[in-house]
């Protein structure tokens, strides 16, 4: 799917954001030999997740949350429709990386979950 959707699978509590969030090139029950990024963070101001900026190789990346929220993030910068994730390109001549710098959650009525 060529657009960037960021799927809640279960809700966190409406408490400020604090735990982990980790991102895998896939799901890791799928596969976790490509390795996963793991960052912290408490009581960041919700809806946004401010995290450290990591350059993340792949399309698809599976998020979790230690809150219990569960999301599947598309990266595309040819997205269409509501941006819920900002993501920072860096073309070089060798390689291509992509850092996500913020993921905004939603629940299924849109409305920010933080």
């Amino acid at each position: 799917m060529k657009s960037t959707i960021l799927t809640v699978l279960s809700l966190a509590s409406s408490t400020a954001a604090r735990g982990s969030i980790e991102f895998c090139p896939t799901s890791p029950a799928i596969d976790k030999s490509y390795g996963c990024a793991t960052y912290t963070f408490d009581n960041n101001p919700g809806p946004c997740w401010a995290l450290p900026t990591a350059h993340l190789h792949g399309k698809a990346h599976y998020v979790g949350l230690s809150t219990g929220l569960r999301c599947l993030l598309y990266d595309n910068d040819q997205c269409t429709g509501q941006a819920i994730a900002e993501v920072i390109s860096r073309v070089t001549p060798t390689h291509h990386d992509r850092a996500v710098s913020a993921v905004y959650c939603f629940d299924y009525d849109n409305d920010y979950v933080n």
